[in-house]
This record gives C-alpha cells, structure tokens and sequence, in this order.
C-alpha cells in the first residue's frame, strides 16, 4: 500500500511541476484522472499532454515506476474536463464542452509492460470527433461524452450535446 501510495506522490508532483499554477476553475468539475488496467493516466492542461504511469506492483523495483509524457500531435484548442480510457487500453477520450477529441495510445511492451517499452516522451496520433459540426454550430455545447458499453472493439463513442442529441460515433 505504501509502494501504491509513493508513486501516486511522484505522479502528483510530476503533474504539478508541469503545470505551474493551477488554472482550472473552481466552480467546474473535473475528471483529469483514469486508471486502464495497470496504467494510471492523467491530463496536464498547462502542456496538453498526458502523463502515465505504471501502477506499482510488489514484483516490479521503484525505477520500473517512471512517469512517460504522451505528446499529443494534435493537442485540443479547448479546455479538456474529463479524461476516459477504453477498456482495452487502446484509445482515450479527451472531453470538453467544445469538443471531443480520441487519443491512440501507443502499444505496449517490455517488461515491466510500458508504453513503447518504457520511453520518456512518445508521440500519440489524436482525432477529433464531429470537428467540423461543432466549428459550423457554435451554440452547441459537449454534455458528456464516452465509449459505447456494447462496442465489441472498444472504439464505438457516444456524446450527448447541448442540442438534445445523443450521436454515436465509430
């Protein structure tokens, strides 16, 4: 438990170092955080990057434990509120009221089972969802957004928007 403990101390303070001050409102809500299967993810909104972290294990030695920046190659012009990982570990929502954007992750190998083996920084291609609709209607606003629970493959997207539609999306 102390081990577990220790690396959500280093990924918090990685977090804060990046992001300087905080510029979230405080009258919003959050979910910056999520955890997809032994990886622990988290939004810095200062650098828009993700950080991720392998959750630490008895098995494994405290350097295994070393925080990777994923670079967005297109990182989002609006401010992200929530961060969802798909069940199988392959893709990440970035959530926000003026939009939606995926995130692929990058595979996974090595031991311990890191991104790209365990590199520092590693580049993730991102899509963005329904871009052009929301460009060409301003007034429309992201409710929530998430995976599809029936998606066999894990890459089917559901968003409720302000204009009282529920869209899916592959």
């Amino acid at each position: 438990m102390k081990e577990e403990w220790d690396s959500m101390k280093k990924l918090s303070d990685y977090v804060s170092s990046m992001s300087g001050e905080p510029t979230l409102k405080q009258d919003e809500k959050y979910q910056l955080l999520c955890i997809v299967n032994d990886i622990i993810l988290v939004w810095c909104q200062e650098n828009s990057t993700i950080a991720a972290q392998l959750l630490q294990h008895e098995h494994l030695e405290a350097e295994s434990s070393k925080i990777q920046t994923l670079i967005l190659s297109k990182p989002p012009f609006w401010e992200v509120k929530c961060i969802i990982a798909n069940k199988s570990g392959t893709g990440v929502l970035l959530v926000g009221n003026e939009g939606v954007a995926v995130v692929e992750l990058p595979k996974r190998w090595g031991n311990p089972n890191m991104f790209e083996g365990g590199k520092e920084s590693l580049s993730c291609r991102v899509e963005y969802v329904g871009e052009q609709f929301l460009m060409c209607n301003p007034s429309v606003k992201i409710i929530s957004a998430d995976w599809h629970p029936g998606s066999l493959n894990h890459t089917y997207i559901t968003i409720l928007s302000s204009d009282n539609y529920l869209r899916s999306q592959n």
